[in-house]
């Protein structure tokens, strides 16, 4: 870049301004085709909303068929069988209706992906005709119709989430958001009002049904849960306005019936009041559902119409911009020039050593103010350096007679030190200071990592404290506080200065404090307050996630029998060699603490099935049944294990552990050295 070296300032500064006027031309542009972009996508957008609309009318259909069906099966046939029918020719003129639609719908405009999901929504409904067939002569299980229903919303659903991929606004895409999230909530809702109305008829859960109501009932709350945290203040009170407490209640009521007779059955609930409550509600879901959709399309022309006005706006700004930045080229390059170059004579002689020049102007811009500050610069520069050099012998005075230790750090193959005082010579255990001096930085770190983090930390000034690890020169290691700042020499290099104290014993006394809160004092093993927050934890992990947990509570077997005829110096070797074979048992994930005495809580963070904990038990009874060789003798113990599982037998610490031990105390009371999980 030699030719701008040479180029004259006026002619930089013409330089100069023409690229920012074509990035202005370039930004202008960019904006106008993303406004562009907005309008086209706007105007996809706007049919593909139309679609949804048609689309989620014909789910609200088959929710309903859905759901009369399931009641038609549930009560083999006693009820709703003319109904069906009728419900049946409203969801095929849902369904003509969205076929009339498509004639005129350009699919491929919105991609391969969507061409897919909507053909794969369609084939699902074109199985109707036989499936209904099948269900008028009882011909197909309910878990079966209630699948087909459910997996065919699900593909017309897919088909509205793919309106995220449309458009790349983002206050769009929330709007988006929340339609597709309440869409699938309400689909929840429909699905539940089947499954129920089933089960009522039948006084019993189906066989997997349950577990399928628990997971709909808490998926609901999480939709419900998204919806309240992405929709706007209006939606909101719109949603609370239109579902009224006392129907929220009802259903409530009808829905804790279930879960608390779910293992005995006989609810006494009227299915077709269940059915009626439940309907009532879905269709005023169908009403939120509506005015999510009509804001949906109001964001959109809003969007459109911002579009258009900002790319109006952006045209105008590029014009003015352009012109007032030509009119003010010629002012610039002639009221900056002149007092450069007399800046440029001044530094010339400042550079001589002679301070007695003045260069300021009566400019009252930045210039002009540089010039004054200049003037000011040459007449106090002398005065400074001798105050700078006065202050650094005062340092290097100072520094010999701090308690504290002191080093000075400083460039040079590498980071090396300078100069410290005799604190420092005694907490690093050398003798003098030519010793010290030799050393190369790299010995007094215990790693190079703690070498990196040092030259690091000490760059973040001004001041910087942190606390690291040092060596000593007999090898040993020492923690210490360091306060870290830096000054530049007049060679343009940084010396850093670092005040250190040892607070090795600190350290010690905040890890000891540590162990003895939380652990253990024999086997090493978290004890009862650190189980509780590490429960608290996993249980908090498996609510958001949906996880199953499980607390296994062990009491070993025949301890209190080797600990009284062997003493207790033996017992306690046991406990600490059965603490490590129940830790080999377990995962990284998982964790053992110690109750007291005897007694050991496992809590396994996840788990699949009841049968995963039970192998979990199983493998620390065969462990544990192993002979022990302690203290010269050989020991033969076991251990009884209460099993409970979150969120089945509980959903808080204190009830998972009490639940447990009432499991083990069982095992205790039969055949011992085995398991068994919580049974009411």
């Amino acid at each position: 870049m030699a030719f701008l070296e040479d180029m004259k300032f006026r002619n930089k500064l013409l330089l100069l301004l023409v690229f920012p006027l074509l990035g202005l031309l370039f930004f202008s542009l960019k904006n106008l085709q993303e406004k562009s972009t907005v309008l086209y996508d706007m105007e996809r957008l706007k049919g593909f909303v139309n679609l949804s609309v048609k689309i989620s009318a014909l789910i609200h259909e088959t929710q309903k068929e859905r759901g009369l069906t399931a009641a038609y099966i549930g009560s083999k046939g006693e009820i709703f069988k003319g109904c069906i029918a009728a419900q049946r020719k409203d969801t095929d003129v849902r369904y003509s209706e969205l076929n009339t639609f498509l004639q005129g719908f350009t699919g491929t405009a919105y991609g391969k992906e969507f061409v897919s999901k909507l053909n794969s929504a369609l084939a699902w409904f074109k199985q109707i005709a036989q499936k209904r067939e099948k269900m008028l002569v009882h011909d197909i299980s309910f878990a079966d119709t209630l699948d087909y229903y459910t997996d065919m919303n699900a593909a017309f659903l897919d088909v509205i989430v793919h309106m995220l991929h449309v458009s790349k606004n983002a206050q769009l895409n929330n709007q988006i958001f929340i339609y597709v999230n309440f869409l699938q909530f309400k689909d929840m809702a429909g699905i539940e009002r089947a499954l129920l109305s089933d089960t009522f008829f039948s006084n019993k859960f189906g066989q997997g049904m349950f577990v399928k109501f628990s997971a709909l009932v808490a998926a609901q709350d999480t939709y419900e849960k998204v919806f309240f945290t992405f929709a706007t203040d209006e939606q909101k009170t719109f949603y609370k306005n239109k579902l009224s407490v006392s129907a929220l209640t009802e259903v409530n009521s009808m829905r804790n019936v279930a879960f608390e007779k779910a293992n005995e059955g006989n609810f006494g609930v009227d299915p077709t009041y269940w059915f009626k409550i439940q309907t009532n509600k879905i269709n005023v879901l169908k009403e939120i559902e509506d005015k999510l959709s009509s804001d949906l399309l109001i964001t959109a022309k809003n969007l459109k119409d911002e579009a258009f006005s900002t790319l109006i706006l952006y045209i105008a700004i590029m014009i003015i911009m352009c012109l007032v930045s030509v009119l003010l080229l010629y002012y610039i390059v002639h009221t900056i020039i002149l007092p450069i170059k007399r800046l440029h004579e001044g530094i010339k002689k400042l550079a001589e050593g002679k301070f007695d020049i003045k260069v300021g102007t009566d400019a009252k811009d930045e210039i002009g103010e540089l010039s004054r500050a200049f003037d000011w610069l040459a007449a106090n520069l002398n005065n400074i350096i001798e105050k700078y050099k006065a202050m650094i012998e005062k340092y290097k005075g100072l520094m010999n007679i701090l308690p504290t230790g002191v080093k000075v750090t400083g460039p040079g193959t590498q980071l090396v030190v300078k100069e410290l005082n005799d604190t420092i010579l005694k907490m690093f255990g050398y003798n003098s200071k030519e010793e010290f001096l030799q050393v190369p930085v790299e010995n007094i770190f215990t790693s190079p990592d703690d070498l990196y983090n040092f030259c690091t930390l000490c760059n973040e000034g001004p001041i910087y404290q942190y606390e690291i690890r040092f060596k000593r020169k007999d090898g040993s290691v020492f923690w210490a506080s360091v306060n870290s700042t830096f000054y530049t020499t007049e060679d343009g290099k940084k010396e850093f200065i670092n005040v250190v104290d040892d607070i090795t014993e600190k350290k010690e006394y905040e890890e000891a404090l540590k162990q003895m809160a939380y652990f253990d004092n024999l086997t090493g093993l978290p004890n009862r307050k650190m189980l509780f927050e590490f429960l608290n934890k996993t249980l908090s992990i498996a609510k958001r996630y949906n996880y199953t947990a499980a607390l296994l509570f062990l009491d070993l077997d025949k301890f209190k029998h080797v600990n009284d005829t062997l003493g207790h110096e033996t017992g306690d070797l046991l406990l600490k060699a059965s603490a490590k074979r129940i830790i080999s048992c377990i995962r990284d994930s998982d964790t053992v603490a110690r109750l007291g005495g005897d007694e050991f809580v496992v809590v396994l963070s996840s788990v699949v099935t009841k049968e995963d904990a039970a192998n979990v038990a199983k493998k620390i009874i065969d462990t544990l049944c192993r002979t022990f060789n302690v203290n010269g003798y050989n020991c033969n113990i076991g251990t009884s294990i209460g099993i409970s599982l979150y969120p089945y037998d509980g959903t808080d610490a204190d009830t998972l552990i009490k639940k447990a031990d009432i499991a083990m105390y069982n095992v205790k009371q039969g055949e011992r050295n085995s398991y068994q999980f919580f049974s009411p």
